[in-house]
């Protein structure tokens, strides 16, 4: 019996290399938009974040929004980080 593929990505936070399915994914679509991604799935160009303290660096360092190649200011930021880590509290 074969083993299973585990597929590793890299926080943009601190460059941690982990399983992607502990990280959180965010996107940046067609039409603009950026979120996050629950599914893992949305099509688009997509950057993952291991928790709510690489985010924040993620985001001060402007790694996420060069990983995304989009600018997100701070109103957008509130709002990615609203959604992602909502589910946490």
């Amino acid at each position: 019996m074969m083993n299973k593929h585990i597929a590793y990505r890299t926080c943009v936070g601190c460059g941690e290399v982990l399983p992607k399915v502990e990280l959180l994914r965010f996107v940046h679509d067609k039409t603009n938009n950026v979120f996050y991604d629950k599914t893992n799935n949305a099509l688009g160009r997509g950057a993952y974040v291991c928790g709510d303290v690489c985010f924040a660096k993620a985001i001060k360092t402007k790694r996420l929004a060069r990983c995304l190649r989009t600018s997100i200011d701070d109103e957008r930021a509130k709002a990615l980080f609203a959604q992602a880590f909502e589910h946490e509290k």
